[in-house]
């Protein structure tokens, strides 16, 4: 896939996990928030629990977007989450993964909660 493609069905995907996480009550602080550490996609507030989302999104057969996520990835994640818990003083914070796999008629749509490890 190209980098314009790949960069289009980024987009998609995190659009796509806004408005279902709005539909799910929780409250978008910011989207493609950058920090020293890296990007967090979508930082969202449920109740008191602030909430990293990484959204993957494919649309190639035989590819699952839950695949896309590493431990390399989730170390990353976990820093993150350590800066936000300094500037942000949540009284919870979690990660949480959206994966969207386009290739499906309609597409699917993944939430894994409070992923912790993979």
């Amino acid at each position: 896939m190209i980098k314009d493609s790949k960069t289009t069905l980024g987009r998609l995907g995190e659009q796509v996990a806004v408005t279902y996480l709005e539909q799910q009550g929780f409250k978008i602080i910011a989207r493609n928030f950058k920090t020293d550490f890296g990007e967090i996609d979508i930082l969202a507030k449920k109740k008191d629990v602030l909430v990293i989302v990484e959204v993957k999104a494919v649309a190639g057969k035989g590819i699952k977007a839950v695949e896309n996520i590493t431990a390399k990835k989730l170390a990353k994640l976990k820093k993150l989450a350590d800066y936000c818990f300094l500037h942000f003083a949540p009284k919870e914070i979690r990660i949480d993964f959206i994966g969207l796999d386009f290739s499906l008629s309609p597409p699917s749509l993944e939430h894994l909660v409070n992923v912790t490890s993979f």
